[in-house]
């Protein structure tokens, strides 16, 4: 009965805990953790890139799911259109076929 708020609890501290893994309890405090040569410029490069990137990489899955959905699903024999295979598409040859 008490196993579950056991788990939460031991979970929560070792999360807790881990937030500040270079400081020490009792030797090595937060306030000695901190960085002296950190700036603002530096913290706001850091997360102007990360929210590019995450931004770059939103709009290629749902460009990516667009045109999948757009392409549709296959044929009710479980084929797709011959001219919409993934094998021509990549190959380069669409809809001329030899």
């Amino acid at each position: 009965m008490w196993f579950p708020y056991i788990t939460v609890i031991a979970g929560w501290v070792v999360a807790e805990v881990g937030r500040y893994p270079f400081v020490v309890y009792g030797l090595f405090t937060q306030l000695d953790a901190v960085s002296p040569n950190m700036t603002a410029a530096k913290i706001i490069t850091s997360i102007s890139l990360f929210a590019i990137v995450d931004c770059l990489l939103i709009t290629t899955g749902l460009v990516m799911g667009h045109r999948t959905l757009k392409k549709g699903a296959p044929n009710i024999d479980g084929n797709m259109d011959e001219d919409l295979s993934a094998d021509n598409m990549l190959m380069g040859e669409g809809k001329s076929h030899g």
